[in-house]
């Protein structure tokens, strides 16, 4: 007979229906365009694409790259941006071993064909005519590339890539001289609105011709919503000129401007006014307006200044750092103390301690989510050869101390006393780990620093309750989304543990800046086949604050706060949108509840 404990733990691993889980997603590869560096004996690119997985290659159906042939690659460019969970390979019947060594690479980065983009998996070696299947974590890109970084040749008789668009879908979307557009129904300022497009499409729209101006036009007459009266595109003027260009990085060979070119005292951002036959004007670069996205990939050329990573903040000094061992008196801090003296006797570098079974690692865990471009790692000027190889790691999960994030680069040799910066991508994390693959080493880093900005959006009120931080979002979700933000972009659902914490609570509701819903989602949950609430955060239930009695199991099994009713707390149907209480601290001591949706990995 089942445990009922372990019955319990059946049911909320399963508390949803089947189409709530991974393996539910679609093979998005065949919706790509598929492109190799080389091709021989009819191995076309697009045959690891074709729905035939026939392992046999005189079957027709695999791929072949030329031989002799170095930094091999094979790569899948998507129609849109998706948040990828896994990739599946399948090797050819014969020398299957050509496919050791392989990296999975995905990202948005057009450079090096590919090349520059976060890791998903390394291939160590498939089977003869089998097909494995690498877990990608929900990395989020529109370009898949394999690639072989030795002499070989590269063959794949296919490729599977599953995943969910991570682009919302388009509010209006059309085709201008060949190039898909969208215009987004969402009020952004001008640099959220490009990195919205950036993030999810190609870039903020470019207009190239009379002709281009006129399809554009003839869109926004056309739009099935009203328009905001300006609407941002990608124009952008030098701050300390009056020179105007595109943020795609086309030729500003026509314009069209009412009566001249905005001069210098102007606002450097543009857009058009739909309410002025859509001439072009510079709009003051914090307003909030739709705006327009280019959706197919345009080489970028050149990109203003301040919008390159060198001009973001070093955001490490704000983090917490720790390591797996300290020795010498190397405490993990000392690498983000802006200090990046190389010598270790100065007192500025970390240390661990030198163990023959625990791979060392060094993690900084930020105080919130950002979008990282780069970390710069400064390292010692004595036996610097110990840095070799090791793995920048960038992501929000907690296992493993980190070790299960998605890759940004790897670490080939830093010169002695030197500093080397690792292009990132703009990959989304809270948590930066530093890491040796190989006991018998010892880490040590003089400086680290994690250059990007914030991802999270501005918290709507924020407090501290019995020393956690929490925030009061004012934005109205189901329960599910809810705790899908908090993981996100803070921690979780709000968990209280006490009447203490529950006056302080009661306090910040008071005092919230905003007028709140009836109802506030915490992260209560309750097991379907039982009455048994518990935290989704894994905090103990040692108190509670129901207005009679715990609701029974016929209740709904999502619970919240009743801000009209003295803030007892109540069981609320799942799917109303609400607004909800996070808990911005990490809680090392706990361990969260997993919870699964097919909307997300």
């Amino acid at each position: 007979m089942m445990n009922p404990f372990h019955f319990k733990e059946l049911v909320l691993l399963l508390w949803l229906l089947p189409d709530f889980t991974g393996s539910s997603l679609s093979n998005v590869a065949p919706s790509g365009t598929a492109s190799q560096v080389s091709t021989a004996e009819g191995g076309v690119a697009s045959n690891a694409i074709d729905g035939n997985s026939n392992p046999d290659f005189f079957a027709g159906s695999c791929t072949h790259t030329a031989y002799p042939g170095e930094n091999l690659w094979w790569k899948l460019l998507l129609p849109a941006v998706y948040r990828i969970t896994s990739v599946s390979i399948t090797t050819r019947i014969h020398i299957p071993e050509r496919l050791d060594s392989a990296e999975i690479l995905i990202g948005n980065s057009l450079e090096n064909n590919g090349g520059n983009n976060p890791s998903c998996a390394v291939v160590t070696s498939i089977p003869s005519g089998g097909t494995r299947t690498f877990e990608c974590g929900g990395m989020i890109g529109r370009l898949v590339r394999i690639s072989l970084n030795r002499p070989s040749i590269l063959t794949l008789c296919e490729v599977e890539v599953y995943g969910e668009l991570a682009a919302p879908s388009p509010s209006f979307s059309a085709v201008v001289s060949g190039r898909g557009i969208v215009v987004v129904e969402k009020k952004l300022c001008w640099s959220d609105a490009l990195f919205y497009c950036r993030d999810f499409y190609w870039d903020l729209l470019s207009i190239r011709s009379k002709g281009e101006q006129k399809e554009v036009e003839e869109v926004l007459r056309n739009a099935s919503f009203p328009l905001t009266q300006h609407v941002w595109m990608g124009l952008r003027r030098y701050l300390m000129d009056s020179i105007w260009f595109w943020m795609s990085g086309a030729s500003v060979n026509y314009s069209y401007w009412k009566t001249h070119s905005p001069l210098q005292i102007s606002s450097p951002c543009g857009g058009v006014d739909t309410s002025d036959p859509f001439h072009w004007t510079d709009v003051p670069c914090g307003d909030h307006l739709y705006f327009i996205c280019l959706t197919g990939l345009v080489l970028l050329l050149w990109l203003l200044p301040d919008f390159t990573g060198s001009s973001l903040s070093n955001v490490a000094p704000s983090g917490t750092a720790s390591q797996v061992s300290t020795a010498e008196g190397g405490v993990a801090s000392r690498a983000i103390d802006g200090n990046s003296n190389p010598q270790y006797s100065a007192g500025f570098c970390t240390h661990t301690i030198l163990n023959s079974v625990v791979n060392p690692w060094w993690k900084l865990l930020l105080p919130a989510m950002y979008r990282i471009t780069s970390v710069s790692i400064t390292n010692r000027i004595h036996v610097p050869e110990r840095l070799d190889s090791a793995e920048i790691l960038i992501g929000n999960s907690l296992e493993n101390n980190g070790g299960n994030n998605p890759s940004c680069a790897v670490v080939t040799s830093i010169p002695s006393g030197g500093t080397r910066s690792f292009e990132c991508g703009g990959m989304i994390g809270r948590l930066v780990r530093i890491s040796l693959n190989r006991p018998n080493g010892v880490l040590t880093l003089c400086e680290v620093e994690v250059y990007g900005e914030l991802a999270v959006p501005s918290p709507s009120f924020s407090a501290v309750v019995s020393g956690r931080g929490i925030v009061v979002v004012e934005k109205k979700l189901c329960w599910s989304d809810a705790l899908f933000y908090c993981r996100d972009f803070y921690w979780d659902l709000l968990s209280i543990r006490s009447k203490g914490e529950q006056k302080e609570v009661e306090e910040v509701l008071r005092n919230a800046s905003f007028p709140l819903t009836q109802h506030v989602w915490m992260g209560l949950r309750r097991y379907l086949m039982d009455s048994i609430w518990f935290w989704m955060s894994g905090a103990s239930v040692n108190y509670s604050y129901w207005k009679t009695h715990s609701p029974l199991q016929i209740s709904s099994p999502c619970g919240g706060v009743d801000t009209s009713d003295l803030f007892h707390w109540t069981d609320v149907p799942c799917g109303d949108h609400l607004y909800f209480i996070c808990l911005t601290d990490v809680q090392e001591e706990v361990k969260r509840v997993t919870f699964y949706s097919s909307t997300r990995p």
